[in-house]
């Protein structure tokens, strides 16, 4: 899986606009309920697209 260290996400579901910087290896996500982190979680796993291995089984 390709490393990012910075992600920018446009109307994607419940987020507007949300910049994430200097990320890392290991990054986490904390918040209130329906705050967006499965949200957030969800558009980099779509970023991953093709590269990912889990995509092809989650799609069949």
């Amino acid at each position: 899986m390709p490393l990012y260290k910075n992600i920018n996400i446009e109307n994607f579901r419940g987020l507007e606009h949300l910049r994430l910087d200097n990320l890392g290896l290991v990054n986490v996500f904390f918040g209130r309920n329906n705050s967006g982190k499965t949200t957030l979680l969800e558009s980099i796993f779509l970023l991953t697209g093709f590269s990912n291995p889990l995509f092809a089984k989650r799609n069949k």
